[in-house]
């Protein structure tokens, strides 16, 4: 046995004890990117002690790959520092940035060329790392690379056609703005004087949307319009609410926790820079529309999200798609949000956002497997409106758009420049028969062969 229940994962981590990681993993309210005193994530511990299958089980779980501890080290600087090449390549091939740097400025290719581990610094350079990056007291790794492999990482260098230039250190304030959460969010409640609350970002009928912080860190603060909610009202919303806190998927975006005191009572989740899908597509000042690579891209996630929450237990009810309910990482990760799942006392109309609703879901109200047919409509549509960077039904009043959707099946038009295996994606998801469209778990090998 271990000892205290926050520390027992970094232990079984440690000690490799994948049968105690699988079962932890299993429960979804286990925040797999939550750091311990240092910011050490299990990935940080696992890649540490060489456990690489479990680097894999909690890399096939969410696990950030990117995650810094408290010294700005990512796993791959772990990796790198005691030499855990299998794992490094692991990392490699979850995206992990090759030229993160610490809080000196150190990228793992520094370590690499510090500890003379040869073939681990030809990998990384392979592989994308910058031979000229200067650190904060202007080191490149090739001045600390012995000379015969400072002569194998510039040729490679040149061969994959860098600069050998010296690239000035440069802070990245992003950084600084994204630490983690793990550290914070062991309970669901959170005590309302310990955030601060900041600018109005959102409003709508449920409430207003406020950017703000946390401690160190930035966070979402969602306060209910109603903040008179009567004694069962209350009681809902301490038991939804902790269902939404789902930390072990890459494409989920859960709730952290929650304030339940009047006049105070809010949902707490991560802030996200860049917003909402919507955002990105339809920015005020106009923009380009995405292309296709990284519209299939951002598919590919939302139907993995989309997989996931089909298949959870205890179910997750009242999460409807839409580009306003989908948010974008910096990187264009997607992720759905649960802290825009309705609430059960929560009374909203079906027709405040009636263009992503199927034919079934605008007539009646649906049971859990008539909605997962009813997602695939929705996320249809939500792939038009990716796909054509226009707003599904623009100016038609929504009540209408509901009535017509239910009535009469409408969808949107497929334009004429939209390509030939998009048309026929787009008609298979909305099939007028809800029992013909597929489940999310079968069109994602479909996105992957659209994905090339």
């Amino acid at each position: 046995m271990y000892g205290t229940e926050a520390q027992d994962i970094y232990t079984a981590c440690k000690e490799g004890d994948e049968s105690y990681v699988r079962q932890w993993l299993a429960r979804a309210e286990n925040d797999v990117n939550r750091g311990d005193g240092h910011g050490f994530t299990p990935l940080h511990w696992a890649t540490r002690y060489g456990r690489t299958r479990i680097v894999e089980m909690l890399c096939s779980r969410a696990a950030k790959v990117n995650a810094s501890n408290m010294g700005g080290d990512a796993p791959l600087h772990i990796a790198v520092s005691f030499g855990q090449q299998e794992i490094l390549y692991k990392l490699i091939a979850q995206k992990a940035n090759v030229n993160a740097t610490n809080e000196h400025g150190n990228t793992p290719l520094h370590y690499a060329c510090f500890w003379c581990y040869d073939q681990i610094a030809i990998d990384l350079v392979s592989a994308g790392g910058l031979v000229s990056m200067a650190n904060k007291y202007g080191e490149t790794p090739l001045h600390r690379a012995k000379n015969t492999l400072k002569q194998k990482l510039s040729e490679k260098a040149i061969k994959l056609g860098q600069n050998l230039d010296i690239i000035p250190f440069k802070e990245d304030a992003k950084k600084k703005k994204r630490a983690n959460l793990d550290l914070y969010c062991r309970q669901p409640e959170i005590d309302f004087r310990t955030i601060t609350m900041g600018e109005l970002i959102g409003s709508g009928s449920v409430g207003e949307i406020y950017k703000g912080s946390w401690g160190r860190y930035q966070v979402c603060i969602k306060k209910l319009r109603n903040q008179n909610l009567s004694t069962q009202q209350l009681k809902q919303f301490n038991e939804e609410v902790p269902k939404l806190r789902l930390f072990t998927h890459l494409n989920i975006l859960p709730v952290i926790g929650m304030c339940s005191h009047p006049p105070n009572i809010a949902v707490i989740s991560e802030y996200i820079p860049l917003g909402s899908l919507h955002t990105v597509l339809h920015p005020k000042e106009g923009g380009n529309p995405l292309d296709n690579d990284t519209v299939i891209r951002i598919a590919q996630d939302i139907a993995r999200g989309m997989a996931f929450l089909h298949a959870h237990e205890p179910a997750v009810h009242g999460y409807y798609l839409s580009s306003n309910n989908v948010m974008l990482e910096d990187d264009m990760t997607a992720r759905l949000s649960l802290p825009s799942v309705h609430l059960p006392f929560v009374r909203t109309s079906v027709f405040s956002q009636p263009s992503y609703l199927s034919p079934e879901a605008a007539r009646a109200r649906l049971d859990r497997d008539d909605q997962k047919k009813a997602d695939m409509w929705s996320f249809a549509v939500l792939f038009w409106e990716m796909v054509t960077g226009l707003i599904p039904h623009d100016g038609v009043p929504p009540m209408l758009v509901g009535i017509k959707i239910g009535k009469d099946g409408l969808r949107p038009e497929h334009p004429e420049t939209m390509s030939p295996s998009n048309k026929r994606f787009l008609d298979i998801c909305w099939n007028r028969d809800p029992l013909k469209r597929p489940s999310f778990e079968r069109i994602i090998p479909i996105l992957e062969k659209m994905a090339g």
